[in-house]
């Protein structure tokens, strides 16, 4: 789930600029933290394990904005989870059951505003949809790669 704190540290190292500065370039995205932000669109949906493409068009529509000011998107995936970290991930499936729980229950109980911010919580994003993203960018011609593992970024920052 990233880098705890990584923003935060970085910030005094970087500068706001708009997308065409970076034209004729290539950007690397993390394609799972991608689908995890357009589960926003859709978080009930996704929590409930209802179809839907709603984060698969939000991702697109990203991707298209930023080709559109003539950067190349490369999106990366995780691959197969690693074992080391299989207790973290029941502990998240019990929290996102816990969430789902309790958004069914805020919803009954006309509390709309909250159960959609603990549909957000209960969300699992899956290999199929990352798969369902990967068929769609395939379409429009963007590239990806699917790393073998979970992807383990190291950073290595030099100051001065």
């Amino acid at each position: 789930m990233g880098i705890p704190q990584l923003l935060p540290f970085l910030e005094s190292a970087t500068e706001p600029k708009h997308i065409s500065a970076f034209r004729g370039q290539k950007c690397a995205i993390d394609g799972y933290a991608w689908l995890h932000k357009a589960s926003m669109t859709c978080a009930m949906e996704m929590a409930r394990g209802t179809p839907t493409k709603k984060f698969v068009d939000f991702c697109m529509k990203l991707l298209n904005m930023i080709r559109s000011h003539g950067v190349e998107p490369i999106i990366v995936f995780d691959g197969a989870r690693i074992s080391a970290k299989e207790g973290t991930e029941e502990g998240r499936q019990q929290s996102r059951a816990r969430a789902r729980k309790e958004a069914g229950a805020l919803l009954a109980a006309g509390e709309r505003e909250r159960a959609m911010a603990a549909y957000q919580k209960a969300v699992d994003i899956k290999p199929e949809h990352a798969h369902q993203l990967q068929l769609a960018m395939r379409r429009e011609g963007f590239r990806f790669f699917v790393a073998p593992y979970e992807v383990r970024v190291r950073v290595r920052v030099g100051l001065g």
